[in-house]
């Protein structure tokens, strides 16, 4: 019970973006799961530290960690292993290995049939691998199965990565006018406080942002200071150096919202 408990206070903490404070609860879970040998616990933390690393920029250690967790488990059609698929996919795609993200993305969509929150993600993962891979069709079929199953689980703030992924594909038709139709539902759920929970929240303020810039919207550069406002905030909770340096420059839209912000900056 401790174990679970630290788990989901490592959870908050990841979802607000204090990172230490995350890594601190998943590393006392990780200690008494494997002091009990609970696997189900054990696959589930190591799984949440590998999305924390991943969100860090440190893929070398997600990489480790999902390895742990793929070599744990014992049960292939756990949720647990679902999971650690899902998680695979993601990071997956910041290696820049669609493909990797297409195959692990697919297993856990196969595995997923009763699980709709865990669809609902594989469709989404999958939808940024096609986009990597120029199968634009695919992925807006997987981007829109994502968003239906999201609102029908009454998870809105989850499907505006899926919304912006369909902004993304109609801007790369020069679909302007249905890009910002998907912006525009995106901040209609956003409202007036920060987005958070999305894994690629950085990439949803970045996509809004690109779809505003491209039909000289004055709202872009609202968009683009919330974001670099997000991701400051976010990066000065990492106390490690090393750490926050891959943060702010081995995730690309981390890197791209700071480009801009400085440039933003410089002109006005």
């Amino acid at each position: 019970g401790l174990a679970m408990a630290e788990n989901l206070m490592g959870n908050l903490f990841h979802q607000v973006g204090v990172y230490y404070r995350a890594s601190e609860h998943y590393h006392k879970a990780l200690e008494i799961n494997t002091r009990i040998d609970h696997e189900k616990q054990f696959c589930e933390t190591v799984n949440m530290l590998a999305a924390l690393y991943r969100e860090l920029g440190d893929f070398k250690w997600s990489q480790a960690l999902l390895e742990k967790s793929f070599a744990r488990n014992t049960d292939k059609f756990a949720p647990r292993h679902i999971q650690t698929c899902l998680e695979g996919s993601l990071l997956g795609l910041y290696m820049g290995n669609p493909y990797l993200a297409l195959s692990l993305g697919e297993e856990a969509l196969t595995l997923s049939s009763k699980l709709p929150a865990y669809k609902a993600a594989a469709h989404k993962n999958i939808g940024h691998a096609m986009f990597g891979l120029d199968r634009m069709e695919d992925s807006r079929e997987h981007f829109n199965a994502s968003a239906s199953l999201y609102e029908q689980l009454g998870q809105p703030h989850l499907g505006t990565e899926p919304l912006a992924g369909l902004a993304a594909i109609a801007l790369s038709n020069q679909n302007h006018d249905k890009a910002i139709t998907f912006v525009e539902r995106i901040f209609d759920i956003i409202g007036s406080k920060p987005l958070k929970g999305p894994d690629r929240l950085m990439w949803i303020y970045l996509t809004c942002y690109h779809v505003l810039s491209k039909v000289q919207d004055p709202h872009a550069a609202e968009i683009i200071e919330e974001a670099h406002q997000i991701l400051d905030q976010r990066a000065n909770s990492i106390t490690d150096e090393p750490l926050r340096a891959f943060f702010l420059e081995q995730i690309p839209e981390h890197k791209h919202i700071s480009e801009i912000w400085e440039t933003h900056i410089k002109n006005h």
